[in-house]
């Protein structure tokens, strides 16, 4: 009897996974396509209505955003692109990365109240934010292994950060009536924090991932697999950070027909990004047959770009609170003990 059962469930799990295909990066990605993906090919997984309900309802929102804030689609065409290559990455010959995608997943599917409207879009993303800063931050701390426990401690403490900006700014928001009231109550609304530490959160991995190319001994197929793992999460963040002042932007002007010219300033600076990160997201599945060190690669050019642009917002970049030598030292600890 016991035997039959463990065949039954070996046959079924073996039907759930020949069920999934993975969309080339070459098709048009649409929203019929996507949905129609996490309906038929996750139906075996836990994540699949949560994540549904989530995407549907992101998407259904961005269709209302007024005027100058419409700048919804270059955020959705890049959370598409993201969520496809979690999808992508779940079935993807890396156990590291495998599991984590299916994690983000996971942690995604929590969304799943998101939409109705783009206040109520604002409002779950600040309520959610906490468990899903948590859950994400556990992802990081499972590639402790790979890359020590320095590396990964300085990344949850730059998610940590750009967490408590953005519910802040949430807090400050409906502190001072801005979403009932508009923009006259809006004026010292402030967005620079969460651009300031999204952009330290993109320039700690890309140093990280800059000193792991630059040295043969650093490029082990599971330290590039676990960088991969936290880029894939910081891209989310710097997508998620974007979208909250589209979605804040959208409510002001909804009420009062114009918003903060300091405001709009951070909006256009960053929404040019947003593809080029998309860009960065797509190129992790096509480069595992070849090598994650392109992927990287390109993120640190990004890096710099974002830097340029945000002078003139933020000013000149600081650094970040470690140096290549304390990164070297963490990468090659992790490694002699993975080898």
């Amino acid at each position: 009897m016991m035997l039959k059962l463990c065949l039954v469930l070996i046959f079924f799990v073996e039907a759930c996974n020949a069920s999934r295909t993975v969309l080339k990066s070459t098709a048009k990605l649409t929203y019929q396509s996507l949905v129609m993906r996490i309906k038929n090919e996750c139906g075996c997984d836990d994540w699949q209505d949560g994540v549904l309900k989530y995407y549907e309802g992101c998407t259904n929102t961005s269709k209302k955003y007024p005027g100058p804030t419409n700048q919804a689609e270059p955020v959705m065409s890049s959370f598409e692109i993201f969520l496809n290559k979690l999808l992508d990455l779940t079935t993807v010959n890396s156990t590291i990365l495998s599991l984590s995608s299916t994690a983000i997943l996971d942690a995604m599917s929590k969304l799943s109240k998101m939409g109705g409207s783009y206040g109520n879009l604002f409002r779950e993303s600040t309520n959610t934010l906490p468990q899903l800063t948590d859950d994400l931050k556990v992802i990081v701390s499972n590639q402790t292994k790979n890359l020590g426990p320095l590396i990964t401690n300085l990344m949850n403490d730059a998610i940590t950060d750009l967490g408590q900006s953005i519910l802040h700014y949430g807090f400050e928001f409906r502190q001072c009536g801005a979403e009932h009231f508009g923009n006259d109550l809006a004026k010292d609304l402030n967005f620079e924090p969460i651009t300031k530490h999204t952009q330290v959160l993109m320039n700690m991995i890309a140093l990280i991932g800059e000193t792991s190319i630059n040295d043969c001994r650093l490029g082990t197929p599971k330290i590039l697999e676990s960088l991969a793992v936290i880029t894939l999460i910081s891209s989310w963040y710097f997508i998620g950070a974007h979208s909250i002042n589209v979605v804040s932007q959208a409510i002001l002007h909804a009420r009062s027909q114009s918003i903060p010219d300091k405001l709009y300033v951070s909006l256009i600076t960053m929404a040019p990004l947003l593809r080029n990160m998309a860009d960065i997201i797509d190129s992790i599945g096509r480069a595992l047959d070849d090598n994650l060190e392109q992927v990287l690669e390109s993120l640190v050019s990004f890096t710099l770009d974002l830097n340029s642009k945000l002078s003139d917002i933020c000013g000149s970049f600081d650094g970040v609170a470690t140096n290549v030598g304390q990164i070297t030292n963490a990468l090659l600890e992790a490694a002699s003990k993975t080898r």
